[in-house]
């Protein structure tokens, strides 16, 4: 149980979406490393409608214009570093 947590709680802190909309499914993450993925806005959809949330925030990117938006607004990326 412990390590199923730990992986879990792995992979919400550092993986990141794609690099568009366009690219959907769970893909390597090369910049951070195995184990952690890539996420593509049909994975956010998905995840929202299961959990009955609206927009997911995040804030572990360096993000050029201060924040981003993913899945079509429904993901955004705040800077932080």
């Amino acid at each position: 149980p412990d390590a199923l947590y730990a992986a879990l709680l792995l992979d919400v802190l550092w993986s990141d979406p794609t690099e568009h909309d366009s690219i959907e499914g769970v893909h390597p993450n090369a910049e951070r490393g195995d184990p952690v993925v890539r996420y593509g806005p049909d994975r956010v959809r998905s995840f929202l409608r299961l959990n009955g949330f609206k927009l997911i925030v995040r804030a572990h990117e360096c993000v050029m214009d201060g924040f981003e938006r993913f899945a079509s607004g429904r993901l955004v990326t705040v800077f932080s570093a």
